[in-house]
């Protein structure tokens, strides 16, 4: 009865053991690298789509990259929440660009974190547009933060966005010149 009882142990020890090897060298909610490399892929996918979707203004693909709850914070608007929301937003951005054309669309994502079914990225967005053939490009940049979400079946879409004007004097990773040096 000793000798089960001390077996018992034993076995309970070195399960104990291996369970914490496993948490140490796995944390949990750490994916694994396959899983990791199709999440990446995923999310690759996610941005040449919306890339797609804004150079070619095309509402309905744009609102096919959202969750059904997805938010939107845009500068001096109120939350944009739900896709309703969010096709008549996009339909009113669509109808402001006019004749405008979107001749380059670049996304430029400084960091993309990835934590169980969701994932962060920050960066910045340029858009270039040109009014008729023989105009002159303009550009906006953009700085931008999204939460995007996977579902059941691994595709990744986007729930949270955020973004705003990028200031003409900085880029991504530099910091601002002081005051007295701009």
């Amino acid at each position: 009865m000793r000798s089960t009882a001390i077996a018992l142990l034993i076995v309970f020890t070195l399960s104990a053991a291996v369970s914490q090897t496993k948490r140490r060298t796995r944390p949990e909610g750490q994916p694994s690298e396959s899983r990791l490399a199709e999440d990446q892929a995923g999310i690759q996918k996610l941005q040449e789509k919306d890339i797609a979707a804004s150079t070619s203004l095309d509402v309905e693909a744009l609102l096919s990259l959202w969750t059904e709850d997805g938010v939107l914070l845009a500068p001096d608007h109120a939350p944009i929440s739900g896709k309703d929301a969010l096709r008549s937003f996009y339909e009113q951005q669509t109808k402001a660009l006019g004749n405008a054309e979107i001749v380059g669309y670049e996304e430029q994502w400084q960091e993309v974190r990835i934590v169980g079914d969701y994932a962060y990225q920050w960066g910045q967005i340029q858009e270039r547009t040109r009014t008729g053939q023989n105009s002159a490009e303009s550009s906006t940049t953009v700085n931008a933060m999204r939460i995007l979400k996977r579902d059941e079946d691994g595709h990744w879409y986007v729930a949270r966005a955020i973004y705003n004007a990028a200031r003409s004097d900085t880029s991504v990773g530099k910091q601002p010149a002081p005051a007295g040096e701009r």
